[in-house]
């Protein structure tokens, strides 16, 4: 009934104590758990407690085998929580490691974006449309110039300026409307990849070594 029980707790002594350290300690718990000083339900409970460790640890050969009973509770739960310990390590290193394979997974996501956005301007010829919009800027500041030595000008050079105004202002917003989308692109790449490498630094494992991304073409500045 008692086998689980450490009577040094009982008593609030140390596996060292002496005889006379027992009898002390059996006085104090006796005295503050007695029914008659003591008008708690449990003071019965803990009394017939406190008597039996003090008779257990006074009596030399049933000290000795509690010792040994006592050494191997401790033994098997420190062993008991070397395994928890271990269990919650390999739980967590393998949380980890299924997040560090999910954030390597949307990073491949976010590169395969960033390599479409990088052949839809090649697939769009983005050095010809940057010539295309240097041509039409000529021609608009040709148009520009006819219009301002005219004092009067006549409905077909109206309507030519305004073509090649019309020309130039949706090739500039083609332009601007790829370019954010790489800048986007770009941006996402690079928070997981900040992101991923904070993780494997704290795992200390890595996936793959990260490529430094190279821009294939500088940003045109409109004027």
């Amino acid at each position: 009934m008692y086998d689980n029980v450490d009577w040094y707790e009982v008593l609030g002594i140390s596996p060292e104590a002496t005889d006379d350290d027992i009898r002390q300690a059996w006085r104090k718990k006796v005295k503050v758990n007695h029914p008659d000083t003591n008008g708690a339900t449990s003071s019965e409970v803990m009394t017939r407690l406190i008597n039996i460790a003090k008779d257990i640890l006074l009596d030399r050969s049933e000290r000795l085998a509690f010792d040994l009973r006592r050494d191997q509770w401790k033994r098997q739960e420190e062993e008991a929580k070397r395994q928890e310990k271990a269990r919650r390590q390999r739980r967590n290193r393998q949380e980890r490691i299924t997040r560090e394979s999910k954030l390597e997974a949307l990073l491949r996501v976010e590169r395969g974006r960033r390599e479409e956005a990088e052949k839809k301007l090649r697939g769009r010829g983005w050095y010809d449309l940057q010539e295309e919009l240097l041509k039409e800027r000529e021609l608009r500041a040709q148009a520009e110039r006819k219009l301002s030595f005219e004092e009067e000008f006549n409905s077909d050079y109206r309507r030519l300026y305004n073509e090649q105004l019309l020309h130039t202002e949706q090739a500039e917003g083609l332009a601007g409307q790829y370019w954010q989308r790489a800048e986007r692109a770009e941006a996402r790449v690079e928070a997981l990849e900040d992101l991923l490498e904070d993780l494997q630094r704290d795992v200390d494992v890595t996936f793959f070594e990260t490529v430094p991304y190279i821009r294939p073409f500088r940003r045109y500045d409109p004027l």
